[in-house]
Parts: structure tokens; C-alpha cells; sequence
């Protein structure tokens, strides 16, 4: 059984954790073939679906609600918890495949081409600890042969920004179909080149409740909608972090602190 502990410690030295064998390769296939579907679905929507070296769907749980297994777990939830606290929630949500497909368009760019971080600065200084997170599910292998994710060793302990086009020291990340990779935002990556193998992935990235997500939520559900959503999800995706509409009642911003003052 794995150890929160040792994880955690994990991601303090190394800036990333491996998990093998986070799901099986049929629930993997089951899952690529979704969102294959959505891809295309999002197609004919004229919704914006990457480029010719990258599939990319955010917030890619919405049609399907299936999907959200892929942010959410039991698992997952424990070792967020440690890492932030119990009222951590979501900042992004993509399905990408790294892959060369259709005719080049360097006009429509990708994102996660060069190297970067996800992580907060202030005045340029890095924020310490960190407080953002990666899970990344490789629903396919990770591999030198299939654009696999690169990554600077122990750069998350760096206080500087990378430069896009540096010449860094880098390894790659070898995952088995399957794998979850846990990676503090702060750790300096980027994607591998796209090749023909397909490469599908799902990233999403979490944080402290005070945290802008990429997506303001409340406005792509409706009201009906938000009332069927589980309480996780409503933390997740920020109903339980709406600041107060007025000037009545409690100040606080968390729900559950409104709730009991």
C-alpha cells in the first residue's frame, strides 16, 4: 500500500511522484475511446479541440460525467488533502493527446510547448511552499518514442521562471499505461515532441480554495445542474468558494464556514 507520507516527501525532494497501476489498460482504452468522441463532437461544435500536434479538450468531464472518475478519486483526494488542505479545489482540466495528425497550422499554437511551470509568483519570486499540484493520468504510455512530458530535476526548488527556449539538463517522464504522475506545478517542463504515436493524457491541476480557476464555472452550468452535482464536486469546481453577493450576514468565502457562523 502506498504511503501519503512517503509521497509527499517524494514530491518535496523530486518535485513529482510515479504511481504505477493507478487504473488498468481496459479501463484506459474504455476511457481514450470517450474521449475520442468528444473530440469530434467538439469538432463539429467549432469548439476548440488544439492543433495539428495536439488534441486538447478542457474541462473535458462536462458532456460526459463518466469523465469526472478521471479527476476525482479516493486516492487522489487523500494525498491533495496533505499536500493543500481539505478545501482544495480546481484550477484546470484538459484531455490532451500529443500527436501529429491533419495539416500543419502553425497559426493555432499549443499549449505546454516550451519550457514553463504552472506554479504562483509575486514580484517575480516564487511562492514557497508550493500550493498547486499536478495529476497527471497517462491513459497512454509515457515514452522517449511518443512525445512523453520533459522535465527539469529538483527545478521546482528554483525561485526563477524558465526561460521558454533554454537549454536545460532534462529528463523525461517514463509512465506504463495506466500510471498517475503527481507533480508540483512548480517543476519546470515541457511537452515532447509530437510524433505519430498517439500519446493521450489527462491533466488536471489543483489548488488552495482562494485560487482564480482557469474557468469561471457558474457560467457553463446551469442552476438545475448545479443542484445534482455531489458536494465534491461542488468544491472542486468552486460553488462552495463564491465570495457573498451582499453585504448580509458572514463575510467568509467558504460555504462551510458561512454556514456554521
Amino acid at each position: 500500500m502506498l504511503d501519503t507520507k512517503n509521497i509527499c516527501n517524494s514530491l518535496d525532494k523530486e518535485g513529482f511522484f510515479v504511481v504505477k497501476d493507478y487504473i488498468n489498460p481496459t479501463c484506459c482504452e474504455d476511457y481514450i475511446k470517450i474521449l475520442e468522441k468528444l473530440y469530434v463532437k467538439r469538432q463539429k461544435n467549432n469548439l476548440y479541440t488544439g492543433n495539428h500536434e495536439y488534441k486538447v479538450m478542457y474541462n473535458y468531464f462536462f458532456e460526459y460525467p463518466k469523465l469526472f472518475n478521471l479527476l476525482y478519486s479516493k486516492f487522489t483526494h487523500k494525498i491533495i488533502s496533505n499536500l493543500i488542505d481539505n478545501d482544495y479545489v480546481l484550477i484546470s482540466a484538459a484531455a490532451r493527446n500529443r500527436q501529429l495528425i491533419g495539416e500543419v497550422n502553425n497559426q493555432i499554437l499549443a499549449s505546454g510547448v516550451g519550457w514553463h511551470n504552472d506554479a504562483r509568483y509575486v514580484n517575480n519570486k516564487l511562492i514557497k511552499p508550493s500550493f498547486s499540484y499536478f495529476t497527471i493520468l497517462a491513459l497512454d504510455s509515457f515514452t522517449k518514442y511518443n512525445g512523453a512530458t520533459q522535465y527539469v530535476p529538483q527545478s521546482h526548488k528554483k525561485s526563477l521562471r524558465p526561460k521558454r527556449d533554454g537549454n536545460y539538463d532534462y529528463k523525461i517522464f517514463n509512465a506504463q499505461q495506466g500510471s498517475l504522475i503527481i507533480m508540483d506545478t512548480a517543476l519546470w517542463h515541457r511537452a515532447g515532441n509530437a510524433t505519430k504515436k498517439r500519446r493521450w493524457a489527462i491533466f488536471n491541476m489543483f489548488s488552495s480554495w482562494f485560487i482564480k480557476p482557469y474557468t469561471d464555472f457558474k457560467t457553463i452550468y446551469n442552476a438545475d445542474e448545479i443542484k445534482e452535482l455531489s458536494p465534491i464536486a461542488r468544491q472542486l469546481l468552486h460553488f462552495d468558494s463564491i465570495p457573498p453577493s451582499n453585504h448580509d450576514g458572514a463575510r467568509a468565502t467558504l460555504s462551510r464556514i458561512r454556514e456554521n457562523s
